[in-house]
């Protein structure tokens, strides 16, 4: 569920809904060993198992996706 399933040239295609992330099994992967979903309503969670972290954020407000919220909460951890 958590490996990457995407070749460099489909990440890059991928546009914003992607983000330069990778594709696993229903959800986004990073090298890095993150994973997690920023949904298309405000809500957005990731797991960095390698930092031991789990982050959600339920907004239900569109502008936290859109307005850079779910950046800032990405770069937080």
């Amino acid at each position: 569920m958590t490996t990457n399933h995407l070749t460099p040239e489909q990440i890059a295609g991928g546009g914003p809904t992607l983000g330069g992330r990778g594709w696993g099994f229903g959800m986004s992967v990073m090298a890095s060993g993150r994973y997690g979903w920023d949904g298309g309503y405000g809500t957005s969670w990731f797991n960095d198992p390698n930092q031991d972290l789990v982050a959600i954020a339920l907004t239900q407000t569109s502008d936290f996706l859109f307005n850079g919220g779910a950046a800032e909460l990405a770069e937080l951890a």
